[in-house]
């Protein structure tokens, strides 16, 4: 696989939809219920897996993994996987267990690591993909451009980038009122946890399509209408296992300006019901 662009990997290409993500989810029984399943996951993560002509054999990087089971399912399916996220996430903790759902010949596909500071930790043209899926928009200050700009030297040649972030019709950053950092926390943690932008189209521009110097390729945007399921959805880890049927029933794919504008003044709260997907390229 460093022999260039998709070298050594498979030439089929992937795919993937909800179900069958749910279906690998399960493998890991009642535990599963206690992962946090956002309901824009339903949609963030087929979009990510269908995007970014995934095939056997590439190695990619999940930056801001925590305790998912997306980097998970992409070893599943062959894929060479890095997990990697800040000190004092869950990134680690989870490893074990994440390494017990997969079979054993797959393990080696997979591996966690955490960061920090401002550099990641990676050899130049490493990975084929990275996804940086619901994460920048925790960065404070100006760290989600600092790291965009790091993930082009990561990168293959006619490597792909998928970045998923919140969006409004106004830029914003805000502490979550629903979030307290704790005294127990680690800080880097915290900081990261306490805190969210959202973007608008002059922030996507600025804050991630510039500073990245990949060429977008894609830019795909999902919301809700009027009643913003979110409110009560991602509070309650319990109730998350509804949120396929949720977002199925209340999400859809924007077209056009026009019909984002209109999903944003809807309901312009805390919680914002629009995610904008991106696939950049490496040129």
């Amino acid at each position: 696989m460093d022999g260039g662009q998709d070298g050594g990997a498979s030439k089929e290409v992937l795919k993937t939809d909800i179900l069958k993500l749910l279906r690998f989810r399960y493998r890991f029984g009642v535990k599963s219920i206690f992962f946090p399943f956002y309901i824009t996951r339903c949609f963030e993560y087929p979009a990510a897996f269908n995007r970014m002509e995934l095939k056997k054999g590439l190695k990619v990087l999940d930056f801001g993994c925590g305790s998912s089971f997306f980097p998970v399912y992409l070893a599943s399916c062959g894929i060479e996987t890095y997990g990697l996220d800040v000190v004092g996430s869950s990134a680690l903790d989870f490893k074990q267990y994440a390494m017990s759902r997969l079979n054993v010949e797959l393990r080696p596909m997979l591996s966690y690591a955490v960061y920090e500071g401002d550099v990641l930790p990676y050899e130049a043209d490493m990975f084929d993909r990275v996804f940086a899926i619901s994460t920048l928009e925790h960065l404070r200050g100006e760290k989600d451009i600092k790291i965009v700009s790091q993930f082009k030297k990561t990168l293959k040649p006619k490597g792909k980038l998928f970045v998923s972030v919140e969006f409004r019709n106004d830029y914003k950053e805000i502490i979550p009122p629903t979030h307290n950092a704790g005294a127990d926390r680690n800080a880097a943690f915290s900081d990261f946890v306490d805190f969210v932008r959202y973007y608008d189209e002059k922030a996507l521009y600025e804050r991630i399509i510039e500073p990245s110097g990949l060429k977008l390729k894609e830019s795909v945007y999902f919301g809700a209408g009027r009643l913003n399921v979110r409110k009560f959805a991602d509070r309650c880890r319990c109730l998350q296992i509804l949120n396929p049927l949720l977002a199925g029933l209340f999400y859809r794919k924007l077209n056009g300006r026009i019909d984002i504008e209109k999903c944003a003044q809807a309901y312009p709260s805390y919680f914002s019901n629009i995610v904008a997907c991106l696939v950049l390229e490496k040129t």
